[in-house]
């Protein structure tokens, strides 16, 4: 029945007092005009005309005055209610998820995610750590800053306390990388300063090694040379000042060329004294935990890497010199014995056993035992035939089966690790530490053996998951701006058939759109990645990137698409209650197309990690990768058309665009509140817990500086490396190696 004129006027006159509520003078409009229909069919069956039926219809009605009074009173609670809803969307809802994602974004713009190389006290990485401390503490770390260079700069935080030996420690630590680098300081300068070092701790052979380390820098020249170049002439005429020795297991040549020999005797010197020294203590540790002490509790993946990567960084640069030490002391004993210095040969050729013994006793991490593995190496490829060039064929087999037994140990884990990479392979750092972190963490052969990298993984999955909450959340930012274009587009066009609405929906109806729109997802979500074996199997970021980007994108995927499934389902039933024009429902072709959409690409999650298991492989990652951008950009044209579809479709159905439009705005509001204001803070709670409760990168309490986890696989390692160079079954070997001393001092 096509509404006349008289009734248009009337029903105009009487809701126009409801004018403040679009949806609720619809709603009362089309009731009213459901009454007047009714009456108007009763009056007509009555007998009479149409015009007459109309008139005794609009009468029974009353007044249009009295009418929209009692419309008024009637509605008014109602209206306030719901303009207070409104008020409360427009000014905090849709603020605070602005203003939430806003603060997610400020969160993890400054984070910054290590890969490669070790850090300490000069980084960059640890700089921000140092921002809220004050000045003594900074003092602590940096040091004088007016120095130019970073030793010196540690140096005052010694000369603040001369008695401090981890201060004179440290200072010597960076000395030792200075030196190495760049070659800045003079030898007297050297020698001065560990003079220092001597006179605080007279016990300790470390600061001799280290002295003798760089006095042998700064007066050789030691380089892997390749045999076939070198004509075997030059090596049997190989004098005083170059000589050749072997390395690497006995496959390699070195070249050893003297520059200062009277520098190179210093650094034998202090080689034999420290060999008389009862121990090789390190107060790095000690350094470390203090200055560790001094920060904040880490509440990041990257700050507690930053911590982990000072304590362990500070053995490389002194350890590395634990490599030239025993090539130029083999080179030394043989040139002592070419000089016919029988004596000073074989002490030089002794030498290495203590050098190992106190670092098996003393050392604390698996750097330690690779400095051993290198003496040992060294002793039993290069030493041996200088005992056998002297005739002492008894040494030289005490020196092979002590280096030989000594190395067991270590080799032998380092055989328990798999090499290949397709078949779980934990050798490259990238793949076995996970790869945000690469570099941070202790070589996977000082793991316990049967440790689980687990953890470390779910270390990397939760930061991953706070990037791609991230994603999501901008994606439901872009779905809100879009909402309101779309809104706004169809405000500003005034079509004949009136203004966008806003629908408010019923509580449990609004409940129940923010549950299938963002919970379930959610909810399916976590219980994917948490509660099965289908997910986050791979030990590198690398590999894991394809498959997580994946899941994300299937998880904002469906939020975007349930919400707006959802509202529009809603909004549909009520515009047609309110007798809004309605456009053709999405068919059933394109719903199959998106939920089969869907369903591959969760399929492909789930086949590419289960059933290749842990193998990592680039077949693998190409096809994770693939299916990602096939499946965003499939997303991006979906979305896309949808939303050109409410921005340019015809103006007849403009004001069902708006309302779907204004009315999916609180269903995106509250996904991002939830998102950005629960989901993560649970996130950012679950990194603290997991970055204190994980042994890859938390400190032991007995070992300061060190990570419960390599304590807990270097501890056994090196106890039978002390046991096989000190222990009861090798006493003969070590009487045989070193009784041209024994009679010595008797």
């Amino acid at each position: 029945m096509v509404e006349h004129i008289s009734i248009k006027d009337f029903l105009d006159r009487v809701t126009v007092c409801l004018k403040n509520d679009l949806e609720v003078q619809l709603d009362v409009r089309a009731e009213l005009r459901t009454h007047l229909e009714e009456q108007i069919a009763k009056f007509q069956n009555e007998g009479h005309t149409e015009l007459e039926a109309i008139d005794l219809a609009l009468g029974t009605f009353g007044s249009a005055g009295e009418v929209a009074e009692s419309l008024l009173m009637a509605n008014a609670r109602r209206m306030k209610l719901r303009a207070l809803a409104r008020l409360s969307i427009r000014a905090v809802l849709i603020p605070a998820a602005l203003i939430l994602v806003v603060w997610v974004c400020a969160s993890m713009a400054n984070r910054s995610f290590p890969r490669v190389g070790w850090v300490n006290v000069q980084s960059e990485l640890f700089e921000p750590l140092l921002d809220d401390l004050g000045e003594e503490q900074r003092f602590l770390f940096v040091g004088d800053t007016s120095r130019k260079r970073f030793s010196q700069q540690q140096r005052a935080i010694w000369e603040a306390h001369p008695d401090r030996i981890e201060y004179l420690d440290n200072y010597l630590t960076f000395l030792v990388e200075d030196q190495m680098n760049s070659k800045a300081f003079p030898p007297d300068y050297l020698i001065t300063e560990f003079e220092h070092a001597k006179a605080l701790d007279p016990e300790n052979a470390r600061y001799n090694y280290l002295l003798a380390g760089l006095l042998i820098k700064s007066s050789t020249s030691i380089k892997n040379v390749d045999e076939d170049e070198i004509p075997p002439e030059e090596i049997a005429a190989a004098g005083s000042s170059c000589s050749y020795g072997w390395t690497c297991g006995g496959r390699t040549r070195y070249q050893f060329e003297i520059r200062d020999r009277n520098l190179l005797n210093r650094a034998m010197t202090e080689i034999l004294e420290g060999a008389k020294k009862p121990y090789f203590r390190s107060y790095a540790g000690a350094m470390a935990h203090e200055r560790i002490a001094q920060l904040p509790r880490a509440t990041k993946v990257e700050e507690q890497a930053a911590r982990v990567r000072m304590a362990t960084g500070r053995f490389l640069p002194e350890n590395a010199i634990g490599d030239e030490i025993v090539k130029a002391v083999a080179r030394c004993a043989a040139l002592a014995q070419q000089e016919g210095d029988t004596e000073l040969s074989e002490r030089l050729l002794q030498s290495w056993y203590p050098y190992a013994t106190k670092m098996a006793e003393d050392g604390e991490t698996g750097l330690d035992l690779l400095v051993i593995q290198y003496s040992m190496s060294q002793a039993e490829f290069d030493f041996a035939p200088i005992f056998v060039s002297m005739n002492r064929e008894a040494q030289a087999e005490a020196v092979r089966k002590l280096a030989r037994s000594a190395r067991a140990p270590y080799l032998g884990r380092s055989a328990q690790v798999p090499v290949n990479e397709d078949e779980g392979g934990l050798r490259d750092p990238r793949v076995q530490q996970g790869g945000l972190l690469s570099g941070t963490f202790v070589a996977p052969m000082y793991y316990p053996p049967g440790t689980s990298l687990r953890q470390i993984v779910s270390v990397n999955q939760n930061v991953l998951e706070r990037i791609g909450l991230l994603g999501i959340a901008l994606t439901l930012s872009a779905a809100l701006i879009g909402s309101i274009l779309i809104a706004l587009r169809w405000i500003w066009a005034r079509t004949d058939t009136g203004q966008p609405v806003l629908i408010l929906l019923r509580p449990l109806a609004f409940a129940r759109v923010v549950a299938y729109s963002i919970l379930i997802p959610l909810f399916v979500y976590v219980v994917y990645t948490r509660w099965t074996t289908f997910s986050g199997r791979e030990y590198s970021v690398l590999f894991m990137g394809g498959r997580f980007a994946l899941e994300l994108a299937l998880l904002g995927f469906a939020m975007v698409c349930m919400s707006m499934l959802q509202t529009s389902h809603y909004v549909r039933a009520r515009c047609e209650a309110i007798d809004i024009p309605t456009p053709a429902a999405i068919s059933r072709k394109t719903l199959g197309f998106g939920g089969l959409l869907a369903v591959l690409a969760a399929s492909s999650c789930v086949a590419m990690n289960y059933w290749t298991g842990e193998r990592a492989n680039m077949t693998v990652m190409v096809g994770q990768y693939g299916v990602f951008i096939g499946f965003l950009v499939a997303f991006a044209v979906v979305v896309a058309q949808r939303f050109a579809r409410c921005l340019t479709g015809a103006r007849s159905f403009g004001q069902y665009y708006g309302t779907v439009a204004r009315s999916l705005i609180p269903v995106l509001a509250t996904g991002l509140v939830i998102l950005c204001g629960l989901v993560n803070p649970y996130l950012a709670n679950a990194e603290t817990r997991l970055i204190h409760n994980t042994p890859h990168i938390v400190f032991d309490a007995d070992h300061p500086g060190i990570t419960e986890l390599e304590v807990a696989g270097v501890a056994p390692l090196k106890l039978a490396t002390y046991e096989a160079l000190a222990g009861e079954e090798s006493e003969t070997l070590v009487e045989t190696l070193m009784q041209p001393e024994i009679e010595r001092e008797r």
